[in-house]
């Protein structure tokens, strides 16, 4: 179960950031990032993201591929390989439809889910109802991404309305300045969120995860770092 909500965070994280003006979601095409996950000293796993804009039945779409993986020790002591997909309405957005394949110790699941206006449809569970259209975990942070920022003050929020598994959950998520950090032996300005996950109780109650978006056109997630009660891992920027 925890490690079902490090992947839930750790989408959120990843494609979150900050802009200077609106942009849409085709203008993310072709983006290509590689991260890697530690614990303290110990380098436990690597995420890439990738974009590409796709054609689904007959509509403008972007493709976004997310592939996290455990390496080293932590792979030979709980293996986890999780790859999410989406695709994206380039007019609004709007998840078309959203692939979630799971390997997380002895959890397997593959589920692929469809967006309509009042309804999504699983493959796991069939028909849920919903009052409008909704995000999947991945289009929710990149309607984030394109929303203008340039005007948000220290202690603003934005709240984000996501379905998953049969439900809605509501991130919010905080602006909290600009800081400087080093990661990789590089000083990056970037301007810092904080997501709010009141529902999971495994994280620490301050600050529970926060996240380092770079301050230039790229937008780029450097470095994110989770807090649990039991300890704390970070998500930096590779390549």
């Amino acid at each position: 179960m925890k490690t079902r909500y490090i992947t839930i965070v750790f989408l959120l994280c990843l494609l979150s950031g900050l802009h200077a003006q609106t942009l849409k979601t085709k203008d993310f095409a072709g983006e290509k990032l590689t991260y890697r996950i530690r614990y303290g000293v110990i380098t436990g796993g690597e995420a890439k993201l990738t974009t590409a804009n796709e054609m689904l039945d007959g509509e403008k779409n972007m493709h976004v591929k997310v592939d996290m993986y455990t390496t080293g020790v932590v792979d030979n002591i709980y293996h986890l390989h999780d790859v999410f997909e989406s695709s994206l309405r380039t007019s609004d957005g709007f998840p078309r439809r959203f692939i979630r394949d799971a390997h997380e110790g002895k959890y397997v699941k593959w589920e692929q889910v469809d967006y309509y206006d009042n309804s999504v449809h699983s493959t796991e569970t069939g028909d849920y109802e919903v009052d409008g259209r909704y995000h999947d975990l991945v289009s929710a942070i990149y309607a984030l991404r394109c929303m203008d920022y340039s005007k948000m003050r220290t202690g603003q929020y934005t709240d984000v309305p996501i379905y998953y598994e049969e439900a809605i959950m509501k991130i919010r998520v905080f602006y909290q300045g600009v800081e400087e950090i080093k990661v990789n032996g590089k000083i990056y300005r970037c301007h810092r969120f904080a997501p709010i996950m009141n529902q999971v109780e495994m994280f620490e109650k301050k600050a529970p995860v926060l996240i380092w978006i770079s301050d230039d056109n790229q937008r780029r997630p450097i470095m994110i770092r989770v807090n649990f009660k039991v300890g704390a891992f970070k998500i930096e920027l590779k390549d």
